[in-house]
């Protein structure tokens, strides 16, 4: 371990740079189907930590707000009980995935989400020409998108309860501006 000394540059050894390289997000691999049926691989880096705050206001509109979340924890309740079925709890689940998903969707949303899956695809594949990454995000943005928030999940997951309100508090700000 590395300590600091105040009249000496703090140089990092080899097996201190190996931590904080074990510890970074890792790749995703997304697989292609060909006509012919073989499968092309593409490999995608998780997005820079600038790109942190955009992806967790994304993250936002997928997670479920606290009336959904007050809901789903009444129709739980209920299906113990007996007074509701898990099958009528997973059409809710549904619905609201669903909701969110439009969310997803929605004008400054949509153009997010384009400008993070044309970086991912830019920082994994630097050197391909603009005209050529456009064609393939086009083609596959299902895929690019799904591969998007798998790569970058442990934002939501680091976003607690008084981050997301003030997410809200200041999307509502730019509503209303």
């Amino acid at each position: 371990m590395v300590k600091p000394s105040k009249d000496k540059e703090i140089k990092m050894e080899q097996r201190d740079i190996e931590k904080f390289r074990k510890h970074m997000g890792l790749g995703k691999t997304m697989k292609i189907k060909n006509q012919d049926g073989t499968e092309d691989e593409f490999y995608f880096k998780p997005l820079g930590c600038q790109f942190l705050p955009d992806f967790m206001l994304l993250a936002t509109l997928l997670d479920y707000s606290g009336s959904q979340k007050a809901e789903l924890r009444e129709m739980k309740n209920k299906v113990k009980v007996g007074k509701s079925t898990k099958e009528e709890l997973d059409r809710k689940y549904d619905l609201f995935d669903d909701l969110n998903s439009q969310k997803m969707l929605e004008g400054n949303n949509a153009t997010l989400i384009v400008s993070l899956v044309e970086e991912m695809v830019t920082n994994s594949y630097p050197e391909l020409d603009d005209e050529t990454k456009k064609a393939f995000i086009l083609n596959n943005f299902s895929s690019l998108q799904t591969v998007l928030f798998e790569l970058n999940e442990g934002a939501k997951s680091e976003v607690d309860d008084k981050v997301l309100k003030k997410i809200e508090q200041v999307k509502a700000a730019r509503r209303n501006a």
